[in-house]
């Protein structure tokens, strides 16, 4: 579990390539990994340190995937170097996402209910979220990779409904459930469920009340748009998506029930200011 966690709850950036256990006579056991980040040729190291089997046996079910390190170190603690949080994501890099935060148990849920559901019904909603005009991003940008396209998630959704995970330590420990499904599975939670995800960087950010957050609950621009990337992923604008956002803005306006002069502003706004 605690490999499990470093390298789909936890994704930040850094491999794992390195994973130690240590026990004592007394059943204590701790567990040193270290992950590398091809990007930036940096590597971080993650400690566990757990407790005796009496005291496991009394702890919560969660305490795996609940802020479970006991740290979370790496070079640019000392060496002055730019953290994960504080700079763009190198080409290739996907958006920090931080499924063990504190402030994620709502997105946590909301993911093992996603995988309860009818997969038949989950997957209507995810290809609805994805197919045809979308304000948000396709399926080949940075926050839902190509590896995680939806015939893939949905023969692993299948095979995890089976096994009707309760919490989300149960769907992490799933066979087949990796890195690709947990962020698949984490942007379908926030867009059906409205439970944001944590992109905080464990190693080097303060506790959550020390996380600024913006109005409406989103700690930052959690989403790249159609027309260029606010993650640090942009790419070429595509007219005909550009055009048909701006129609599909169009006449959400002109069906609105509000007055004409609303009407009038926002149309104006949308002509002279067409991007999102």
């Amino acid at each position: 579990m605690s490999a499990k966690v470093d390298s789909a709850g936890l994704q930040d950036g850094y491999d794992l390539y390195h994973h130690s256990f240590f026990f004592t006579t007394a059943g204590e056991w701790c567990v040193v990994q270290q992950g590398m980040n091809d990007a930036t040729s940096s590597a971080r190291r993650y400690h566990w340190v757990g407790v005796s089997p009496a005291d496991a046996q009394a702890a919560a079910d969660d305490s795996f995937v609940v802020e479970p390190h006991n740290a979370v170190t790496d070079l640019t603690e000392t060496s002055g170097a730019s953290s994960s949080a504080t700079r763009a994501p190198a080409p290739g890099e996907q958006l920090l996402l931080n499924m063990v935060a504190a402030e994620a148990g709502e997105n946590r849920d909301a993911s093992a209910a996603l995988v309860r559901w009818n997969p038949d019904q989950l997957m209507h909603e995810a290809r609805k979220l994805t197919d045809g005009p979308t304000l948000f991003a396709p399926a080949h940008h940075a926050l839902l990779p190509e590896d995680a396209n939806l015939n893939r998630l949905e023969k692993i959704v299948r095979g995890a409904h089976e096994r009707h995970p309760a919490d989300f330590a149960a769907l992490l420990g799933t066979e087949g459930v990796g890195a690709a499904t947990v962020r698949s599975l984490s942007l379908l939670a926030e867009l059906i469920y409205d439970a944001p995800a944590s992109h905080r960087d464990p190693a080097h950010e303060g506790p959550p009340g020390h996380v600024e957050v913006k109005p409406g609950g989103k700690r930052w621009a959690d989403y790249a748009y159609a027309h260029g990337g606010k993650d640090g992923t942009p790419f070429p604008v595509d007219r005909a998506t550009y055009d048909q956002s701006i129609a599909v803005l169009t006449d959400a306006v002109r069906r609105a029930r509000v007055g004409d002069s609303v009407k009038t502003e926002a149309l104006r706004r949308l002509v002279t200011h067409p991007t999102p």
